[in-house]
């Protein structure tokens, strides 16, 4: 699964992660102003469901404030 976050303002510091168990931190980029947002870099997450259909947490967490967060978007990825 991939996560892209789409944030604006100043740099800082986004966690992503999924069941509790996989986390991963990224900076956010540094924008123009409030309202130009452009894309974190890619959040890349392993799913390893043994049933199927399951279901699967995800949870984003600011560490290091700084930047708004307008969208973000999913995209699963078959292995």
């Amino acid at each position: 699964m991939n996560v892209t976050v789409y944030v604006s303002d100043g740099s800082g510091i986004l966690e992503g992660g999924i069941n509790n168990e996989q986390f991963l931190t990224v900076e956010t980029p540094k924008t123009v102003n409030l309202t130009t947002f452009q894309p974190a870099p890619v959040m890349q997450f392993i799913i390893n469901q043994t049933i199927v259909p399951s279901l699967v947490g995800f949870r984003l967490k600011v560490i290091k404030d700084g930047y708004n967060i307008r969208s973000f978007d999913l995209q699963i990825v078959d292995a």
